[in-house]
C-alpha cells in the first residue's frame, strides 16, 4: 500500500526537471511540496476522523479513490499538462515524499528539490490502526499481525520502487505508473476483503461470548470443573 503514492515524491521531481523548458526552478523545487501538504493534511484528517467515528473502511476507500483516478491519469499519459500534474498531485492522498528518495543522496535530492526525510502516508495508519481494533482482545496476535504489516510493507516498498521508477526512466515512468496503478486497484479491492472478514470475525466473537454465557454454556464450563477436581 505504501508504495501507491510513490509517483507523488521523487518521479513527480525528476518529471519537473526533465522538463525545464515548462517549469521554472523555483516551480520545480515548490510544486512538489503541494504533494506533500495533500499528504500531510489527509493524513492529520482521517486519523482525527477514525478516531472519532471508527470508520476505518470508509477512510480508507476516501484516500485510495483519488489516488486510483490520479493512477490513471499518469497511465493514459496524453492528457494534456494539468491532468499530468493533477495525476501527481491525487498520489498526496495517500502518500508524498516516499521511501524511493532513500536511493537519493542528499545532494542529488536537494538537487531536484526533494528530500530524504520520512514520507506521510494516510493509508498505512488507517489499515493498522484497523487491525489494531480488530484483534483488540489478543495482545499477542495484534502485535504479530502489526509488526508483519509494518516490516513487510517498508520492505517491499524499499526493494520495489527502485525498480518502478528509476531516475533513467524520466519524465515517463510507464512502467512503474501502470504497477502502481495495478496495486491500487488491489488495495481498493483488499480493504472490501478486509471489511467483510473482520465482520465475520467479530461475528464469531461474539456468538462465542453469546454461548459461554447461555445456560447450557455455563452447564458445561461447570461439569469441565467438576472433572478437574476428580
Amino acid at each position: 500500500m505504501d508504495q501507491n503514492g510513490g509517483p507523488g515524491g521523487t518521479p513527480f521531481s525528476l518529471y519537473l526537471k526533465a522538463n525545464g523548458n515548462i517549469y521554472s526552478v523555483v516551480q520545480i523545487n515548490t510544486l512538489p511540496t503541494i504533494t506533500t501538504a495533500v499528504s500531510v493534511v489527509i493524513a492529520l484528517v482521517c486519523g482525527v476522523a477514525a478516531d472519532r467515528t471508527g470508520g476505518f473502511w470508509i477512510l480508507s476507500v476516501a484516500v485510495t479513490l483519488p489516488v486510483l483516478v490520479g493512477m490513471a491519469l499518469l497511465v493514459a499519459w496524453d492528457v494534456g499538462e494539468r491532468g499530468r500534474l493533477a495525476g501527481f498531485f491525487l498520489t498526496g492522498f495517500e502518500g508524498g515524499k516516499h521511501l524511493l528518495l532513500s536511493s537519493l543522496s542528499s545532494a542529488q535530492a536537494t538537487k531536484i528539490g526533494a528530500s530524504t526525510d520520512a514520507s506521510f502516508v494516510a493509508i498505512s495508519p488507517l489499515t493498522m490502526s484497523w487491525a489494531t481494533v480488530i484483534m483488540a482482545g489478543d495482545a499477542e496476535e495484534r502485535a504479530v499481525v502489526t509488526a508483519s504489516m509494518n516490516a513487510l510493507g517498508q520492505a517491499i516498498a524499499a526493494g520495489t520502487q527502485v525498480v518502478q521508477f528509476p531516475a533513467t526512466g524520466a519524465p515517463n515512468f510507464q512502467g512503474g505508473f501502470r504497477s502502481a496503478l495495478a496495486t491500487t486497484v488491489v488495495q481498493f479491492l483488499n480493504i472490501f476483503l478486509i471489511l467483510f472478514l473482520s465482520r465475520k470475525y467479530t461475528e464469531r466473537q461474539n456468538g462465542a461470548e453469546v454461548g459461554s454465557r447461555s445456560p447450557s454454556g455455563i452447564m458445561e464450563v461447570r461439569e469441565e470443573q467438576d472433572r478437574s477436581f476428580v
